[in-house]
């Protein structure tokens, strides 16, 4: 279990943290996609060595039959890594619904992880058989998964990671049509009544106030989720549910005259509370982990 987490780890690492935005655009780039997936492969791959090795040290079992092995670990599940990679690419060109493409998305993160795991299958480092799978998955969601502390370890850095960017991304895809413009006019019109020689009249004055939303504003609502999310683990953790209300409040009391905003508001609403269930589900996780 201990190189099928070390592996997990590390792809999420190397998928999430280490992944920048230019490579990603340059993925996404016709003429410059295969060198950006060559080097996003060649990131997981240096990860991967750093991590089996460093722990193979530590425990004194690096050998050169046992480099070998993992030498071709690493090589096929980066073969594989690319080739989904690829695949995905090409069917995010073909589709238009944001549902489509979370699920996509979800498909993708599925897909390297049954190639990690399934690899690992193959050089006997994990269990072969299914019955041994199907108890690991129930004692994870029904009564908890015994682990040891550096497993522990592991399996806590790979949920937060999935908490934080891992949800965010998730979160950003099927909220993109949803996302609210950067600025809002709002129009109000407000009648005077004056009286000139005599006679009265009324005048009518009309006034447009433009609120604009920087981006860096919106950047920054993506860091405050991801704050929000970590928060609610922690809640979970704690049996502390009901400190959620409290935190969702204090977040909206920063967003109040944003809300004038129908628009945004939407947006808002459904952003939280896919992030809240995000959260809690994790946070659920943790705790069979823990």
């Amino acid at each position: 279990m201990v190189y099928f987490l070390l592996l997990l780890f590390g792809h999420f690492v190397s998928d999430f943290l280490l992944q920048s935005d230019q490579m990603n655009a340059r993925k996404k780039e016709k003429h410059t996609r295969i060198r950006a997936l060559m080097e996003h492969v060649g990131i997981h791959i240096a990860v991967y060595t750093l991590l089996v090795a460093s722990w193979l040290i530590s425990q004194q079992s690096l050998s050169v039959q046992t480099g070998l092995s993992f030498a071709g670990i690493f090589l096929i599940v980066g073969v594989i890594h690319f080739g989904i990679d690829l695949a995905k690419l090409n069917l995010d060109k073909r589709l238009t619904s944001q549902i489509h493409k979370a699920l996509v998305y979800l498909a993708d993160q599925v897909l390297h992880i049954a190639a990690i795991a399934i690899v690992l299958t193959v050089f006997n480092f994990l269990p072969a058989s299914l019955s041994s799978w199907a108890e690991g998955f129930y004692l994870l969601f029904f009564e908890g998964i015994n682990l040891s502390d550096f497993e522990k370890l592991l399996a806590m850095g790979i949920l937060l990671i999935l908490n934080t960017y891992g949800a965010s991304y998730l979160i950003a895809i099927l909220l993109q049509n949803l996302a609210p413009p950067k600025s809002t006019t709002n129009t109000s019109i407000e009648e005077r009544e004056t009286e000139e020689k005599g006679s009265r009249s009324l005048s009518k004055i009309t006034t447009h106030v433009t609120t604009h939303y920087p981006e860096q504003s919106m950047n920054l609502g993506r860091y405050i989720g991801i704050l929000e999310r970590l928060l609610i683990m922690v809640f979970v953790i704690n049996q502390a549910l009901t400190s959620i209300t409290v935190l969702v409040a204090m977040k909206s009391i920063t967003r109040f005259k944003q809300f004038e905003d129908r628009r945004f508001a939407e947006y808002y609403l459904v952003g939280t509370l896919l992030s809240i269930v995000a959260a809690v589900l994790i946070g659920y996780a943790a705790v069979r982990v823990l």
